[in-house]
């Protein structure tokens, strides 16, 4: 645990590490669902009066946080970073802009810090699997963790392995609309993710 996450920011921070999911290939993960469970907006109030700022930085902090900063928060507090808060929602730079560049995240804290959080931002900014996929392939940045929870070997031959494979729930928006299966395909630069519909 960061040496300065006390209190209820420490709380927040046992939390986030305790719903880390990890995948198959050993990355690691904060299900959506799992950071609306922790990150609940009295939570989020309780945080902000510990952060190291001035009475103005507080104005409407939290609930900009709550409704736009969630996930930038999560990252920043697992950091032991969580007082630059204040900076992120001065630049913007909150979760509908991630993934952060590292030029952006150094101009907003400073090298070192903008360097780390560009790596670990990737554990709170998940893929979430689209509700049609299937209408079309998808490219996801290399970067980017799949959310899977479990996979299992169930066929092979010729030249390639069948697989099952368990998505985090919180991570996917098909699995009421009929798709009961999928593909995914791993290439050099960039993963497909094929969806095939069943009725």
């Amino acid at each position: 645990m960061p040496h300065c996450a006390q209190g209820y920011i420490g709380k927040l921070w046992r939390e986030i590490q305790d719903n880390l999911v990890t995948t198959p290939y050993e990355e690691k993960f904060l299900p959506a669902d799992k950071l609306h469970n922790i990150l609940t907006s009295s939570a989020i109030h309780s945080a902000v009066t510990e952060l190291h700022c001035g009475p103005e930085h507080r104005i409407n902090l939290a609930d900009t946080i709550y409704h736009q900063g969630q996930r930038v928060f999560a990252m920043l507090i697992y950091n032991g970073w969580h007082d630059h808060i204040i900076a992120f929602r001065k630049h913007g730079a909150l979760d509908s802009r991630l993934p952060l560049s590292e030029e952006d995240a150094v101009a907003i804290t400073n090298h070192d810090v903008g360097r780390r959080l560009v790596q670990e931002q990737w554990m709170f900014f998940p893929y979430t699997f689209p509700q049609s996929m299937w209408e079309y392939d998808c490219q996801v940045e290399r970067k980017m963790i799949i959310p899977l929870i479990s996979i299992e070997q169930i066929g092979s031959g010729a030249f390639s392995t069948v697989e099952r494979i368990g998505i985090s729930p919180s991570q996917q928006n098909f699995v009421n609309n009929g798709v009961s299966a999928f593909t995914i395909t791993y290439e050099v630069d960039y993963m497909s993710v094929v969806l095939t519909e069943f009725s």
